[in-house]
């Protein structure tokens, strides 16, 4: 009998969600807030403004559960993990306009043509930074070039990312709080990252070369796009064979991205891209079924 994950309503499992995200916040706050303030990158009030992206955005989706009282966890969800992948350099009211007007797909859109909508926002956000030439992920102290980290800095979170996404140590330990959660799709970021890390090892081998394509590994975005993004209830498998697949197809496309396409967000969009392929398999199998029923 094949294992089907179960979706339900409880209250202990989004204690846990949210609880997993604040050391990611923490260290959000302090390596894009406070080390840029004592550095004079940035004054004191644009150092802790940064708190506003994940409150704000959280505050727009309790807003908006108010007054539309549906699909209240996924949209809260949504906007929570918005609010942690916010660009550095990105207008702040645009963003949360953007947000909101993210938060009527995740509303309307009926269950059955549900993509990855986070991924696919932040996909979009992507290729307009990328066409408008604005670097969004980097803030001004690494946008000097002063500063050379280690491997180790990288990954305790010196890297450039998002505003609360850089530190895969903290990343790791958020990972196992999720596991405490009943409804946490566990076995997706471990085959995404088991796929990812084998063909970035056998890529460094086959060019010979190690230190840089170590550093593209130990990228923030990457191991948060495993943990929080791939995983989306609505928009990932329900059956465990097909969540292996999945996985193995974000981890496999996120190398493509990465590697080949040296696109340092690539995992973002790998995410996206197999959503679709999942539900496009989605509503033919369930075409099938309804017509042999």
């Amino acid at each position: 009998m094949k294992k089907n994950f179960i979706f339900i309503k409880n209250n202990n499992d989004t204690f846990i969600y949210y609880l997993s995200f604040i050391p990611l916040i923490i260290y959000g706050l302090y390596k894009n807030g406070y080390l840029l303030m004592t550095n004079n990158y940035i004054s004191f009030f644009d150092a802790y403004k940064i708190i506003f992206y994940p409150v704000g955005c959280f505050i727009i989706g309790l807003l908006f559960t108010f007054i539309f009282k549906k699909r209240r966890s996924q949209v809260l969800s949504f906007a929570i993990t918005m609010g942690i992948v916010a660009p550095y350099n990105f207008n702040m009211v645009l963003y949360f306009g953007v947000v909101l007007l993210s938060l009527f797909l995740v509303e309307f859109i009926p269950n059955k043509y549900k993509i990855n909508e986070a991924s696919m926002l932040i996909t979009i956000l992507i290729f307009v930074n990328y066409f408008s030439n604005q670097f969004s992920i980097f803030n001004p102290m690494e946008f000097s070039s002063k500063y050379s980290y280690s491997l180790v800095d990288l990954f305790f979170g010196r890297g450039a990312s998002y505003l609360f996404t850089s530190s895969i140590f903290l990343i790791i330990i958020s990972y196992f709080i999720l596991s405490f959660s009943k409804t946490y799709k566990k076995e997706i970021p471990l085959i995404s990252f088991s796929i990812f890390l084998v063909l970035a090892a056998i890529f460094m081998i086959a060019t010979k070369s190690y230190l840089n394509n170590i550093k593209l590994f130990l990228n923030g975005t990457t191991f948060f796009s495993f943990v929080y993004l791939s995983t989306t209830n609505v928009s990932s498998p329900s059956t465990k064979n097909i969540t292996y697949i999945y996985g193995a197809l974000v981890g496999l496309l996120s190398f493509v991205f990465i590697y080949l396409f040296d696109i340092y967000t690539g995992s973002i969009i790998s995410i996206f891209i197999v959503s679709v392929f999942y539900r496009i398999y989605e509503l033919i199998r369930q075409k099938i079924f309804l017509k042999n029923f």
